[in-house]
């Protein structure tokens, strides 16, 4: 789980079995950073897709994945750690 924040937010993914990604709250569990901008409190929450390939040729970066992504990304990553996968 090297260069991964995985490890930052396994026990709250292990714990919880569903998240609310839309909760306004400043103490998310998955709170990552948040700022305001333009009048808008921004919020950047984790999501299990940080593996990093340090030998790729191209990287794509973003603000990504959307709520039903991530929130698949969780239930996902729990069931494999669940299965001793993780």
């Amino acid at each position: 789980m090297a260069h991964t924040l995985l490890p930052r937010f396994i026990d709250v993914i292990r714990k919880t079995d569903h998240f609310n990604l839309s909760d306004p709250a400043a103490d998310h569990p998955l709170l990552i950073d948040g700022f305001e901008a333009r009048g808008r409190q921004v919020r950047m929450l984790y999501a299990p897709f940080d593996h990093i390939n340090r030998a790729a040729r191209i990287v794509i970066v973003g603000m990504t994945p959307g709520g039903f992504q991530a929130q698949e990304a969780l239930s996902a990553t729990r069931a494999a750690l669940a299965a001793g996968r993780l």
